[in-house]
């Protein structure tokens, strides 16, 4: 009898040791499958680790503006189209309206900075307006 309830006690104790580690062995298998994940470079972002008034985050606003802008105008037909191709680039994150606003302001960066070397290679403008100010009371003293 005495046997039988020592056998008792050790299969119990058994019993709440594994259910112990199987409540455990799910949080570890977690941590380990989330752990192998992040090695890869696929960390998920932390709402607490991004400031929300960087310079990115401005620049995600403006660039998710313009493109609503531009999508409203020009129509949203092509809008599921888009989204498949940045799924297949990888881009989860970019939506098609914030791909189309920074595809707007990378053009309008670059015909102004076309703009600006083209005044720097030919200043004809400051030097026509220079000129006729200098020369524009003059003529008209009597």
């Amino acid at each position: 009898m005495i046997l039988l309830l020592l056998v008792g006690l050790l299969l119990g104790a058994c019993a709440v040791t594994l259910v112990a580690r199987a409540f455990g062995m799910t949080r570890t298998r977690t941590v380990e499958a989330l752990g192998t994940i992040e090695s890869y470079g696929f960390a998920g972002a932390r709402a607490e680790d991004e400031p929300g008034g960087s310079l990115r985050a401005s620049l995600d606003g403006v660039a998710n503006a313009i493109g609503g802008i531009i999508a409203g105008r020009l129509g949203v037909a092509k809008e599921p189209e888009l989204r498949n191709q940045l799924m297949a680039a990888g881009l989860y994150s970019v939506t098609p309206r914030k791909f189309v606003g920074y595809r707007a302001l990378s053009a309008f960066t670059a015909l102004a900075v076309w703009c600006g070397l083209r005044a720097r290679q030919y200043p004809v403008a400051s030097e026509f307006r220079s000129r006729s100010c200098s020369a524009g009371p003059a003529r008209f003293r009597s």
